[in-house]
This record gives C-alpha cells, sequence and structure tokens, in this order.
C-alpha cells in the first residue's frame, strides 16, 4: 500500500492454474480465508492494510498435472474499498470505488474579507461529511475546525451547504467527501468567482394525480371500494388516502347484497387483517358490504389462511343469517412491504375447523398479580440503505458532527413494581468503519440511570437487553438517552422497548397478555348501555381455546372479568364485544385464473390497470414469433403467496415459468417505491414490488430485479427481465409506441459514445475508446468526451446525435439518479427539450444509480428518458446502485459487443455478459446484479 491511507476491506483473488489444487499457505498479516469460489481462492485481510506497508500470501499447491514446455500462469486479483490513488505503479492491475457524493454544483465568492463557499450533492452514499481546503501560498490549509456533518448518510434528494471562512489569503478551493469506511476523496480545484457545474433540478412526482388516475380506474369497472393499508393488493377510497396512508390501488370484485348465494353455501370471501387480534364479523356486516350469507349452512363455514385451516367460532343457526356471527384470531404480517395477512372465508365441510371450548369454571383463590408486558417504540422516520438489517427504516442518527445525544420517551402504565425484574432493550446499528479504531462507545440511560457503557466496531447490528431495578422504571413516561463518546461514530437509532410486570387492566375494552396460572382477572373493563359488557375470552397454547365460563363483576365504576387459566403458559385474549376488531378489508376471493400452463416466451406480469394498453405491444412480439402471456400480478400472489402481496411469490412464479412453459424472458409492468407503509407521508404507490439486496460495503438494500430472475437461488439470473417502470396509463401509452418505434427505425448501426471527465483513477474517454474498439466496423460511431471538448461542445454532440435519433447511447462516467456528469453533461431538465420524436433510443450507461427505480419522492432521469414524451429512449440499461468501473469493465466489454450483434435482444445481451461476468468473477455477483433493463427485453438494437 503506497498511502495516503490505510486499505480497507483487502481482498486477494487467487485463480488457481490448470492443473493444480490447493494445499496451504502462509500470509504475513492475519487473514482469513480461503473461501474457494469456482477456480478462485479467495484470502481476506483481517484489519485494514497501513501505509507503505505489503501483504504478502505464499502459496502451497500440487500439481496435479503437467505439460512439459507449458508455462503455468499464475493470475491474482486485489479487490479493496480504498481507492487506489496512484495506480501507475501497479500497471497490471488495479482497482477503484466509485465515489459516494456526487457533488453538482461548487461556488466561493468574497465579500467584506470573508468567503462563502456553497456546494450541493445530488446525492450521498455513506458520507460521513466533508472538509474545506483554501490553497494560497502557504500552501493547502483546511478551513473546517470539525467535519462539517453531511445532512444525511444516505440520500438521493439534493443537499446543500453553506460555510463561510473568515481570513484567507487563497484563490483555490477543495472540498473533501469522507465517507463510512474513513475514506477520502478530494473534490476540486474551484477558483474563487468561478461556479463549477450546476444546481440540480428534482421534479416532485404528483402522486395525487396518480392516486386519482387509479381511483377512476376503479370506479369505470363498477366497482365499491374497500379500505386496506397501502401498498398492499386491494382498492380503497381515495378521499381517505391522499395524505394520510400508503395506498396501492387494484379493482377487487365484491359481492352484490342482492345476489342469491350459491347452492354450496356462498362465494369465497377475503378478509385483509393488518391487526393482530380476535376479530368479529356479523352476518350484518357482511350484507352491508355486499355478500349475502343466508342461508349458508353454518357447520360448513371454514376459513384458510395462507393455505391451512385455521379454527373459527361460528354462532347462529344451522342456517347462517341474522344476529349470527363468526369469531377468528387474525395475525399481522411485519415486512418491509406489507402488515396485511389475508384469511379466506368459504363454505368447504372438509376444511371447517372449530375453536375449542373451555368450560372449567375459575376455581377460588387469588388470581396471578402480573403479566410481563412489552412497551415498543419504533419510529421509522428515515431510510438507511446502508442498514445492516432486514429492515432499513429507522428513528435518528447520532454522532461525528450530528447530536450526540438521542432521547425518547417510554411509556408505562399498570407497572407493578418489584414483581419482576424489567428489562430494556435497544436496537441500534454502527454506521462508521474507521480503520484502526474502535468506532462507537455508547452510554445508555433511563431516567438520568446509567445503564450501559459499552462499545463495539463496525457497520453492525447491536440488540442490547439491560435489566432494570424497580428503582429505575417509573409508571408513566420514562426518558431513554443514547450518548456516543467516540468522535469517529454514527449510530443508527433503530427500536427499544421496555418488559415489565403489568397488573392486569385492559387497554381500550381489551387485554392480551401471555402468562401461566390456574386464575386470572382482569379489570378496566368498560360498560355497555349502562351494565355489564359482553367478554369473549380465548386462550391460544397448543390451539386456541374459548373460555365459556367467564366471570363479569361491577368493580369501581367498570368491569373485571374473571377465568379460568390452564397453568401453563400460554397467550390469553380478553375483548369486550365492542373492542372486537373488524377486517380492514373485505372483497371477493378472484376466481382461479390459469396461469401455469400455455407456453409462454415473453411473459408479461402486470399491474392491473395497465393490462389493456399492452395489447399493442403484445400484437408486436406474437407477429415476430414469440409467444405471449399476460399475468395480472394479483394472480401471481393469490397463487404463490397465498394472496399476500410479496415479492417472492413473483419470483416463485417465475421458476414456474422457467421450467414448465418455456420463458425466455420477463416484462414487469409497473413502477415501485421502497417507502411500501408510507413512512414518509407522501403516499407513494408500488405497482410492482422490488425485490432488494446488498451490492456494495455501504450499500444494502438497493432493487434489484435480477434476483426474480434467478430461479434456481445461485445468485445469477437465468432469465432476460426488464422492467416498464410506468405510474400512469398515459406513461405505458408512450413507452409502447417508443418501444414499437424503435423496432421500425431507420437509423441502425448508429451510436454515440460520452465520457466524463478523467479523474484521479480512470481516463473514462480512454475506457470509452476500449468500448468503441470492439463496435462493428460498419457502425456509424460520435463521441462525446469531457475530455476532448468544453462542456457545451460536447453536450451539443451528444443532444445532436440524440435528436437526429441514434440507435445506442452510451456512457462512462460519474453519475447521479438525475444526472451524468458534475458538470451536467446529460441531466433529467434536458430531456423534455429532446425533439427526437419516435426516434428513440437505447441508453446503456456505465456509472452508478442511474437505474434506481424504487424513489419514492421524486422523478430520474431513466423514468424522464422512458415515459416524459414521444423523444428521449425506448430503454434503459444501468446501474441500479454504487458500482465501480471494475465491476462496470467485467460487464461492459462482453455486453457492448452482444447489443450490437444482429438479432440479439438487450435482455439476452445483458443475460449472457452477466452469467458469463459471474462465472468468471463469482465474488462479483453481488455487485453484477445492479444492472437493470428498464424497457422490454425482447427490443433488438440491431434487427
Amino acid at each position: 500500500n503506497y498511502g495516503p491511507d490505510p486499505a480497507v476491506n483487502v481482498d486477494l483473488i487467487e485463480t488457481l492454474p490448470p492443473g493444480t489444487s490447493y494445499l496451504s499457505h502462509i500470509s504475513n498479516l492475519p487473514s482469513t480465508g480461503p473461501v474457494p469460489s469456482g477456480m478462485d481462492l479467495i484470502f481476506s485481510l483481517t484489519d485494514p492494510l497501513p501505509v507503505n506497508s505489503d501483504w504478502i500470501v505464499s502459496l502451497i499447491l500440487n500439481l496435479d498435472s503437467y505439460t512439459p514446455g507449458l508455462d503455468l500462469v499464475n493470475t491474482v486479483g486485489t479487490i479493496s474499498s480504498t481507492p487506489e490513488p496512484n495506480f501507475q505503479l501497479h500497471p497490471n492491475q488495479y482497482s477503484c470505488e466509485s465515489t459516494q457524493v456526487s457533488l453538482a454544483y461548487f461556488k466561493a465568492t468574497q465579500d467584506q474579507g470573508a468567503v462563502t463557499i456553497e456546494w450541493t450533492t445530488s446525492n450521498e452514499v455513506g458520507n460521513v461529511g466533508f472538509n474545506l481546503y483554501v490553497e494560497g501560498a502557504e500552501g493547502r490549509v483546511q478551513l473546517n475546525q470539525q467535519l462539517i456533518a453531511s445532512q444525511s448518510l444516505s440520500s438521493f434528494e439534493p443537499q446543500s451547504y453553506n460555510f463561510v471562512a473568515a481570513g484567507i489569503t487563497g484563490d483555490t478551493f477543495f472540498v473533501e467527501e469522507v465517507d463510512a469506511l474513513g475514506q477520502k476523496r478530494m473534490h476540486g480545484p474551484f477558483k474563487l468567482d468561478e461556479v463549477f457545474g450546476i444546481q440540480p433540478e428534482v421534479t416532485a412526482i404528483d402522486w395525487a394525480a396518480i392516486q386519482a388516475e387509479q381511483q377512476a380506474f376503479v370506479d369505470a369497472a363498477g366497482q365499491a371500494t374497500v379500505e386496506v393499508t397501502a401498498a398492499e393488493p386491494a382498492e380503497l377510497n381515495l378521499a381517505e388516502a391522499l395524505g394520510s396512508s400508503p395506498r396501492i390501488y387494484l379493482p377487487m370484485v365484491i359481492g352484490s347484497g342482492n345476489a342469491a348465494p350459491p347452492s354450496y353455501g356462498f362465494a369465497p370471501i377475503d378478509l385483509q387483517v393488518n391487526k393482530t387480534g380476535l376479530y368479529r364479523l356479523t352476518y350484518e356486516e357482511l350484507l352491508a358490504k355486499g355478500f349475502n350469507l343466508a342461508g349458508a349452512t353454518t357447520n360448513q363455514i371454514a376459513m384458510v389462511n395462507r393455505g391451512a385451516p385455521i379454527a373459527i367460532r361460528v354462532v347462529g343457526p344451522a342456517s347462517f343469517g341474522p344476529g349470527a356471527y363468526i369469531e377468528f384470531y387474525g395475525e399481522a404480517i411485519d415486512t418491509i412491504y406489507t402488515r396485511t395477512n389475508v384469511y379466506t372465508l368459504l363454505s368447504d365441510p372438509a376444511k371447517s375447523q372449530r375453536v375449542s371450548d373451555d368450560a372449567n369454571m375459575p376455581p377460588a383463590g387469588q388470581p396471578a398479580g402480573f403479566y410481563m408486558e412489552t412497551a415498543t417504540v419504533d419510529n421509522n422516520a428515515a431510510y438507511g440503505m446502508y442498514a445492516p438489517s432486514y429492515d432499513p427504516w429507522f428513528e435518528k442518527e447520532i454522532g461525528l458532527s450530528r447530536p450526540t445525544t438521542f432521547q425518547n420517551s417510554i411509556n408505562v402504565d399498570g407497572y407493578q413494581a418489584g414483581a419482576a425484574t424489567a428489562s430494556l432493550k435497544l436496537g441500534l446499528w454502527g454506521a462508521t468503519d474507521f480503520p484502526s479504531v474502535v468506532d462507537h462507545h455508547l452510554v445508555v440511560k433511563l431516567n438520568n440511570t446509567q445503564l450501559s457503557d459499552f462499545t463495539f466496531d463496525g457497520i453492525m447490528y447491536q440488540e442490547l437487553e439491560l435489566p432494570l431495578t424497580s428503582a429505575m422504571l417509573i409508571n408513566g413516561s420514562n426518558l431513554l438517552q443514547v450518548t456516543e463518546l467516540s468522535t469517529n461514530s454514527i449510530v443508527a437509532i433503530d427500536r427499544y422497548q421496555i418488559t415489565y410486570p403489568r397488573a392486569f387492566i385492559a387497554k381500550n375494552g381489551a387485554l392480551t397478555f401471555t402468562a401461566s396460572g390456574s386464575l386470572f382477572q382482569v379489570s378496566g373493563l368498560p360498560a355497555k348501555n349502562g351494565g355489564a359488557p359482553e367478554v369473549v375470552v380465548y386462550r391460544i397454547s397448543s390451539g386456541i381455546t374459548r373460555l365459556t365460563q367467564v366471570q363479569v363483576t361491577a368493580s369501581g365504576g367498570s368491569y373485571q372479568a374473571r377465568f379460568a387459566g390452564n397453568g401453563q403458559q400460554a397467550t390469553y385474549l380478553v375483548y369486550t364485544s365492542d373492542a372486537l376488531l373488524d377486517p380492514t378489508g373485505m372483497v371477493a376471493s378472484r376466481a382461479e385464473t390459469d396461469i401455469t400452463s400455455a407456453p409462454a416466451q415473453l411473459l408479461i406480469i402486470s399491474h392491473p390497470s395497465f393490462i389493456q394498453d399492452l395489447a399493442p405491444l403484445v400484437q408486436a412480439r406474437q407477429a415476430q414469433g414469440y409467444s405471449v402471456k399476460v399475468v395480472d400480478v394479483r394472480d401471481v400472489y393469490d397463487q404463490f403467496s397465498h394472496k399476500i402481496f410479496n415479492p417472492s411469490a413473483i419470483q416463485a412464479y417465475l421458476a414456474e415459468a422457467y421450467q414448465n412453459m418455456g420463458t425466455r424472458y420477463v416484462l414487469l409492468v409497473g413502477g415501485d417505491t421502497y417507502d411500501y407503509l408510507n413512512y414518509s407521508g407522501i403516499g407513494s404507490i408500488s405497482f410492482i414490488p422490488s425485490h432488494y439486496g446488498p451490492t456494495h460495503i455501504l450499500v444494502k438494500h438497493t432493487p434489484l430485479d435480477a434476483m426474480y430472475a434467478d430461479v434456481d437461488h445461485d445468485g445469477v439470473q437465468d432469465l432476460a427481465i426488464g422492467r416498464f417502470p410506468v405510474r400512469t396509463k398515459a406513461e405505458l401509452q408512450v413507452l409502447v409506441a417508443k418501444t414499437l418505434a424503435y423496432g421500425q427505425k431507420d437509423y441502425a448501426k448508429t451510436v454515440v459514445y460520452a465520457s466524463d471527465a478523467k479523474d484521479d483513477a480512470y481516463s473514462y474517454s480512454q475506457i470509452s475508446d476500449e468500448l468503441v474498439g470492439l463496435a462493428p466496423a460498419d457502425w456509424t460511431i460520435q463521441k462525446s468526451y469531457l475530455d476532448n471538448s468544453d462542456v457545451q461542445t460536447a453536450r451539443q454532440t451528444l443532444l445532436g446525435a440524440i435528436n437526429q435519433g441514434v440507435a445506442l447511447v452510451n456512457y462512462i462516467g460519474h453519475s447521479a439518479d438525475i444526472e451524468w456528469t458534475a458538470v451536467g453533461l446529460f441531466k433529467k431538465t434536458d430531456v423534455p427539450g429532446l425533439t427526437n420524436i419516435l426516434r428513440p433510443a437505447v441508453f446503456t450507461q456505465w456509472g452508478c444509480w442511474n437505474t434506481y427505480t424504487a424513489m419514492p419522492a421524486h422523478d430520474t432521469l431513466a423514468h424522464a428518458l422512458l415515459v416524459s414524451g414521444n423523444q428521449g429512449g425506448a430503454a434503459v440499461v444501468g446501474s441500479s446502485s454504487l458500482t465501480s468501473q471494475y465491476v462496470h469493465d467485467l460487464l461492459s466489454k462482453p455486453m457492448m459487443p452482444y447489443l450490437m450483434q444482429p438479432g440479439m435482444t438487450i435482455g439476452d445481451a445483458i443475460l449472457t455478459a452477466r452469467q458469463q461476468a459471474s462465472i468468471a468473477k463469482p465474488y462479483m455477483i453481488d455487485a453484477l446484479n445492479a444492472y437493470q433493463i428498464l424497457g422490454d427485453p425482447t427490443l433488438v438494437v440491431q434487427p
């Protein structure tokens, strides 16, 4: 390591020569491995590699076979999260990570002896903060005494900064980013009074208009609306949706109050549940929703959840009718996608199961005095794609130029002090991993009493469980404080809870508790109509049981319920009839559609509101000889995830299609948002959800459509897959029209190559020329290189080529989701001014974030190119993550020639190239999966 910084996360990849096998090795530094990966052995350095030091690994191999006179060629690669600033010292190989910050704008101005420095970023990923420098006669001097904190460790929204410094003599400035690994990258030089770049412009997504269109779609189908929690497959009332909670709109066929029930009973009904608890569904409630169960045979009524029958209680005469009702225990789901579980009510004697009854009288004696309650606070206020946990949402970051103390209250009620030991559980994660230090040093206090002083290192999740004495906890509001003492740390506070002994006091007419005992008494039950309430008690242990002998008596203005326990650990549900829960949605089960037979070389999975407008594309592909099947995504949920909104259903279905339907290409139709549960409050809609996965040490959650196409779960896609990221019918109509127009283009074999300016690590024009050299000789080539011309000239060349009509636009360099290059070579705001009407291009991009599809707040460059009008592009290929040039090279060099082959689809080009790269460098599979096609994977660049 030649410096200037220690090298972090260094891996050595030894590709064994043919005819050899590994025996042992000697390492001069602590390391792990080898981890076998095909013919490769991967060794990982345990600690950062210090400056001016070497890591030497000596390998002892067995020569299994040898051909005399043939040299054995050994190949060794190195990967590090630290850029190599002087790769000329290693002429044979090097790697460098991409920048974590997209610097869009910088300006330094002087007024009355003070210099005001302004800078703006397009996005920041894993960025801790900035340092500012001025260079003059005295050399380079740092202006800030403390790190200037980033406004968000990871953000896709532009962030603006301002710093004022007095007494400056120099006129040349630099801004240095510092990432969560302690790595630094310098931007500049910038001269005083000169403007670098442009202020990024973002366009907010008009979710109100999109929601209105979805509601109109539901209304046009002549269907009533039933509200459910958003991002889940059911319809809702628009007036209640705007500005309140996240929504997805999927029309459902619901019952008619005038319809006679079928002779066998009634048509199945799906009940949507987003709270765990005891539910009661009356005949009258069903009728009000359009479901007439009058005359249904009561003992044949059944309920199914996730494919299995569950026990329910049905009260009423032999024929279901007025006054009858159904009780069941419903459980919510807890994923990043949904809270809603689906229970299907049907008439099926084979699945009809009933709750058992326990008629034991409450015994004499003293009832149990407490149970253990858990009060949880889980505020999902921020999104961290770097989160080392399944759920990337958290409450707040603390430390390193941020507030160093987090505090919030946890409310405890009914506390029985001294009855049992209480505890605090705190979930958090480290967000920084600086070399050669223990990153995090935290002190945890409750009500100003210190509970813990602990340290840990790196970007990892920590869950602390700390005992509480009775003196530490109070009945009421308890103040939690977490203080970061380290100067090199950022910590994200996730969730926290207190488990404590609580009295058996109902909350809002109900109480659920887990305890062991033979006698329980629950107080605080409200009266009903001035008298005793109906109290329903269930016990869940090995099964579910209703307790029939519940003694309800008055107690100090309210009522208490006394009942028997079974002496073993069990969960009890105690509800007054008024507190029993209602399903959040009630819709008729959809008739099962055959989605798993008939050949489908091209399988299109669409949100239902877009299916009608796919007809021209389907007809065109059928005319080309493809067998095409269009599937409503609701049918996929119904048949592969028991009607639950979950991307795993789509992946399971594609595995089926790959094995049994001859499917080679998949097109997903519908945009997405990572804010499935509307934590941000903007009401974004997920039309087709995404799989998320890690692609970089600082990117643990990024949308990866390639994971859908990995049917054998080896990490490598097996099908060509693309997505139309549309949100409206108009957007889809535009994209279909451009897709079809591209197939009729009269400007084949034309390409423009664009590249960023050279930086400390790479000459992007040189890399681009390497791709130019791979193009067929009969292609017409134009170049727009910032190394060869000023920004304005390069822009004119690029925009002129696009406007004229060009088959392929290829870009290499730094990018954000809204622009190419920091100086604005091409940006989202350029797209409305393009004039290539129905002469679209295919855009291939070798930069970062340029196909990120799950943005909840603003439109991206890719989205604008595809759907903002009849100009722009028919397809966009690029990365949805932070990606290094090493990985770009790994994929682009095989893919671009494939793309230019006659008859090669863009889907097959990226599929074949990715499979080859994954075999060659299996340790790069995660990073390779970030590349996505936004467009039809059957599109052909060169017919």
